[in-house]
């Protein structure tokens, strides 16, 4: 059973390393996009569309795991 709970954390863990990634992701664009950049746009929305589906992902985690 710890090995399971170890695996669960580890997971948790790899989500939250990617959303704080996209932040960054988002970040650069938003930095770009003031420098006025070709493809800043892009950047900053495709982060923004990646930390939005990482969120949610983690809210389910947290909502199916709250009990354990």
């Amino acid at each position: 059973m710890k090995k399971k709970n170890n695996s669960m954390e580890d997971q948790f863990k790899k989500l939250l390393l990617i959303i704080i990634a996209c932040s960054f992701i988002v970040g650069f664009g938003a930095l770009f996009k003031i420098m006025e950049w070709p493809g800043a746009t892009l950047i900053f929305n495709t982060g923004v569309a990646l930390e939005i589906i990482f969120g949610a992902v983690i809210m389910v985690y947290l909502l199916k795991n709250k009990n354990r």
